[in-house]
């Protein structure tokens, strides 16, 4: 606006003077009632609000009726704050960018059309109760609901029953989407592999060459037989035969003195003989038993089987080809469960040492009289066994708790006692000269490398050797063997992939279960029931026979068919030497204390069971043997805070009571209690708090139980029925009860996989999946192994989050 011209007699002139207003200039005039009949243009902001080339239409009212109220609210709408409305009614459109109660809605709009439906991208979370109904049909009440994928699902509100239902059409997730269904999905085979059960070194009669023998099986051994693999190691020939059905029998083959093989196999049970100068095998008859426990050649040349699970024995006269059985020795009839363990036999008598559970015996049969005789079965040995002497003479030794360790040479029908022997471990079978590697296969020319001897899923093999003076150079040969899938021992899920192994002394591995891909880590030579990872750096496996190991995964696995040196710490994995050890190590447990305990079954040279004991630090060994002689480990765990560990028993007897044995770290106090009298077995165990178990028991008669009980009070706080076999017919070693992400205990009942709340003990059904298996989960994913393929439910639990099973 220009200024006023000079003209000092203008009317008004005083007027606008006295504003005093500098218009133009930098001041701010303040005006009351202002009337402009033109068109007024504004920089800079208005109200404290920015309105830059932006006009403003002065005509509308600048100071509303109710804008008392919006100043009221104070909410700054626009800026970053959050304002919160009750009772919020919009004619227009309302656009969202973020997320509604949580929900990310991006760019999606959500339809709410009166009477129609509601076409979601997203999460519908519903924090009233409501009904949840399939087809019509109600399948549970929720107070929260979480529905990701699903079709035709009517919620109906039942805090106000005479709400609309609205039928709602959900589109398809994300991978951890909620399926509509449960599905079981097969996939497939993982890891196919064979297992070496023999190997030995051998000199043929004939010609003087030396033959490397491997026997391979796998797991179909009632379907395939086991295949030898025969490398002439002075000609580099290489056979591979089938030889008969069955896995070998443990003690089962003879070099004969004609320069034949013999071997038994078991499971079934056959006897066969192979030629290393023909290279032709012969399946020479079917034994009475289950299989080849153990065999030699007489002082007649005849082959001397002894056999198990019943104790017959037979005898092959390679001379006649008659296969002449001479029954059970000592027999006690059914049920049975033992061994003719070791055998030895003259031009009339066959010695026999008899394992019969943990008690040893030793029994002679006349083969002219057709008569046994039982000695030292009163004097309860804990063990017996059979051997040739350098002598040509046959003896025994006998061990037991009233006598101490004896020999004794036999002599016919009599045993009398005698100095120590100079054993003759050349009659003895050859699997057992081949235990010990490095005095055994000195004895020979070559050296030998297996590292590459075992197959996969090509079923190649890769043979080494070379003459051990100069030394030689490697001569190698390469072979396909017979192959099968493998069922899953055990899987544990670690990280982003689950760590596994396979029974029978199959391969440990890695399955990653994203992409479907396995990786094999190598053998441990033994049967692993159990692995425990420990801390970042080490895992521990624990088997047949006598067998915990301790393995560390950031370092190469080394251990393979030429190593000898089993317990040195730099074999990974190696074996470690427990304070106690049983037979069998089936289960294992880490204490807050850093050490790894193992709990043992005693077989052959004992019963009942023992708890062992490793510090991973200070390499101190330890373990319980006295208390448990009458109560067989039934299971082992920690409690949730490591402060316990937890023995499960069963009883040896009949008339005793399976029972807790708790051992407090704190206090180092051993303490035992009986949760269920009556029961012979205290059951498998999970732990579901410091001081809290829940245990499951199986009785064919009065029907499979579980209970609870506080490990403090020793009260047991419910026992309630199962409905159902646990386990359905999973053998006793192998069951393992699993706790998910819910907290919830899981195990199968029957053909079910089932899960059981841990607070009142209620049982939800939620599943058929036959066969019954062992359960892991990884994510929302519930894999289900121990049969020849893997099995998996997906997003289980987001599926059980959102809908109530029901029993």
């Amino acid at each position: 606006m220009a200024k006023p011209m000079p003209d000092h007699t203008h009317a008004n002139l005083a007027d606008l003077e006295s504003n005093d207003q500098n218009f133009g200039e930098s001041d701010s005039p303040a005006f009351a009632g202002l009337t402009g009949t033109g068109n007024i243009s504004l920089t800079g902001t208005l109200d404290g609000v920015d309105i830059g080339a932006q006009v403003a239409d002065i005509s509308i009212q600048k100071y509303p009726a109710n804008k008392s109220f919006l100043d009221s609210i104070d909410q700054n709408l626009g800026t970053t704050a959050t304002p919160t409305f009750a009772g919020l009614n919009v004619n227009g459109d309302i656009t969202t960018g973020g997320q509604v109660d949580g929900v990310e809605v991006s760019a999606h709009a959500a339809r709410h059309a009166v009477g129609g439906e509601d076409v979601l991208t997203g999460d519908l979370d519903a924090n009233a109760r409501v009904l949840v109904k399939i087809d019509g049909q109600t399948i549970g009440a929720r107070r929260a609901v979480n529905l990701v994928a699903g079709e035709n699902i009517t919620l109906s509100a039942v805090d106000n029953p005479s709400a609309e239902e609205i039928a709602i059409t959900l589109a398809a997730g994300s991978d951890q989407s909620t399926p509509e269904t449960l599905q079981v999905e097969d996939l497939g085979p993982v890891i196919s592999s064979a297992t070496i059960d023999d190997k030995f070194l051998f000199n043929e009669p004939q010609t003087g060459n030396t033959h490397l023998m491997l026997y391979y099986y796998v797991r179909e051994i009632g379907k395939y037989p086991f295949q030898l693999l025969d490398i002439n190691l002075n000609t580099g020939d290489t056979r591979i035969r089938d030889a008969v059905f069955g896995r070998p029998g443990p003690n089962g083959t003879v070099l004969h003195s004609s320069g034949k093989i013999y071997t038994g196999s078991s499971d079934p049970g056959y006897l066969m003989v192979y030629d290393p100068v023909t290279g032709t095998v012969q399946q020479l008859g079917k034994l009475a038993d289950k299989g080849a426990q153990y065999m030699i050649e007489g002082d007649d040349g005849a082959i001397y089987i002894g056999e198990c699970v019943k104790g017959f024995v037979e005898r092959y006269d390679p001379q006649s080809g008659v296969l002449e059985n001479f029954g059970i020795m000592d027999d006690p009839g059914a049920p049975y469960y033992r061994y003719a363990y070791t055998i030895g036999a003259d031009n009339r008598y066959v010695y026999v040492a008899i394992r019969d559970g943990g008690l040893w015996y030793l029994v002679v049969y006349d083969r002219e009289e057709k008569t046994q005789t039982v000695h030292w079965k009163e004097l309860s040995p804990t063990s017996v066994n059979v051997y040739p002497g350098m002598d040509n003479l046959w003896y025994a030794q006998m061990n037991s708790a009233s006598t101490g360790k004896k020999w004794y040479l036999l002599n016919g029908k009599v045993a009398v006692e005698s100095p120590a022997p100079q054993v003759n471990h050349d009659r003895m079978p050859i699997t057992i000269q081949s235990w010990d590697y490095a005095a055994n296969w000195a004895k020979f020319p070559y050296e030998v490398d297996l590292t590459n001897s075992v197959p996969y899923n090509d079923g190649q093999v890769n043979i080494k050797w070379r003459l051990k003076e100069g030394p030689g150079p490697w001569q190698q040969t390469t072979a396909t063997l017979r192959v099968q899938p493998y069922e899953f021992k055990r899987l544990y899920a670690k990280g982003k992939q689950f760590f596994g192994f396979t029974p029978s002394y199959g391969p440990v591995f890695h399955y990653n279960p994203d992409t479907r891909l396995t990786e094999v880590l190598g053998h441990t030579m033994r049967s692993i029931y159990a692995a425990l990872s420990f801390d970042t750096q080490r895992w521990y496996f624990v088997g047949y026979p006598a067998a915990t190991m301790e393995y560390d995964p950031t370092v190469p696995w080394t251990l393979n068919q030429n190593t000898t040196a089993l317990y040195a710490p730099e074999v990974n994995p190696h074996l470690i030497r427990l304070g106690q050890q049983g037979k069998y190590h089936y289960y294992l447990a880490a204490g807050a204390d850093g050490c790894i305990y193992v709990g043992q079954h005693w077989e052959r040279d004992g019963v009942g069971g023992s708890l062992g004991w490793y510090n991973p630090v200070t390499k101190e060994t330890g373990g319980w043997r006295e208390p448990f002689l009458q109560h067989d480990v039934r299971d082992l765990v920690a409690s949730a805070d490591k402060q316990k560990i937890v023995y499960s028993s069963k009883a040896t007897e009949a008339g005793i009571d399976g029972k807790l044995f708790v051992f407090d770290i704190l206090t180092k106090q051993l303490e035992s209690f009986t949760p269920l009298p009556g029961e012979w077995n205290a059951g498998k165990l999970a732990a579901i708090g410091a001081n809290q178990i829940l245990g499951f028991v199986e009785n064919s008669t009065t029907g499979d139980k579980f209970y609870k009980a506080d490990l403090g009070t020793k009260e047991i706080i419910f026992v309630k029925p199962l409905g159902g076999k646990i386990f359905n017919d999973i053998k006793p070693y192998d069951q393992r009860l699993v706790i998910g992400p819910d907290g919830f205990v899981w195990l199968y009942i029957d053909n079910f996989i089932s899960r059981i709340n841990p607070s009142d003990g209620n049982i939800e059904k939620i599943i058929e999946a036959p066969p019954a298996g062992g359960l892991v989960f990884y994510k929302n994913d519930l894999y289900i192994y121990g049969s020849y393929t893997l099995r998996r439910i997906e997003n289980i639990i987001s599926y059980l989050n959102n809908f109530s099973l029901g029993n």
